[in-house]
């Protein structure tokens, strides 16, 4: 699948926080995050694996914990062309994947004389976002709104943040717009649009407007008002709001007027 995030880190000091800001993204972006614990077979060529993942990648993010520069006998593991993250990264600058690195629980990004040349450009030039286990909601949410931006999508409304809210207090947990929920609901948005159009022209043609009518036109439109926010399929949800905005405001004037309009 294209558009998807590629999570690097080093098993020994970002496992934990890998698994955790996986679990995260991935319910805001269902299969469109990479890990390799999940994605690489036994077995599988890992550095093949690598450089098929990240070539239909739109980002890599890379978590940088406190040991993540220097193996257990204090040597430098970046830059060795065995090392796993040396090769994720290189791949990533190969294939002008954008980086954003992710400093775990107060690690700094390590110094440019202790990188390899080619390395330098894709971690020390890049913004850094800090991630923390005490502060991981807060933290996320940073990293979460660059993502969006990054994987073509729209971040959640304020309409989307206050139903979602709703939907959990009544005991969902995990519910969230994502991209194909709002695809349903642009599809719903022009169909709803549709049948208020139908019932304007019905009510132009003489059926009487009433007040549950108007009211069902109206409610019609909700669909639209999360389908817009639809990376692909928003244009159908803004025809749709279009036709049901249309048709209320029609069926009001009937319901006002209509008497003078069949007289």
């Amino acid at each position: 699948m294209s558009g998807r995030v590629f999570v690097s880190y080093r098993r020994a000091d970002g496992a934990g926080m890998a698994g955790r800001l996986y679990d995260r993204m991935n319910t805001l972006f269902p299969g469109r995050v990479f890990l390799d614990t999940d994605h690489i077979e036994p077995g599988a060529d890992f550095a093949a694996q690598i450089n098929e993942s990240l070539s239909s990648c739109r980002l890599l993010v890379v978590l940088i914990g406190k040991h993540w520069l220097l193996s257990t006998e204090g040597r430098s593991r970046i830059g060795d062309p065995n090392d796993y993250v040396t090769i994720e990264i290189q791949t990533a600058i190969d294939n002008q994947v954008p980086i954003i690195p992710v400093l775990l629980d107060g690690a700094t990004l390590p110094e440019e004389n202790s990188l390899p040349t080619r390395l330098v450009a894709g971690l020390h030039r890049r913004n850094a976002v800090e991630i923390r286990h005490s502060s991981f909601e807060r933290d996320c949410m940073f990293l979460t709104q660059a993502v969006y931006g990054y994987l073509g999508l729209n971040p959640p409304t304020k309409l989307e943040q206050l139903l979602e809210g709703f939907v959990t207090k009544m005991g969902y947990t995990g519910f969230h717009y994502d991209e194909k929920a709002r695809s349903w609901h642009a599809v719903l948005a022009l169909i709803f649009g549709g049948v208020a159009g139908g019932l304007t022209i019905l009510g132009l043609a003489g059926m009487p407007i009433d007040l549950e009518v108007l009211a069902l036109t109206v409610s019609s439109a909700f669909p639209g008002l999360i389908g817009k926010n639809s990376s692909t399929k928003g244009t159908l949800a803004k025809a749709g709001l279009l036709l049901s905005g249309a048709s209320a405001l029609v069926q009001f004037v009937l319901f006002e007027y209509g008497a003078i309009w069949h007289s």
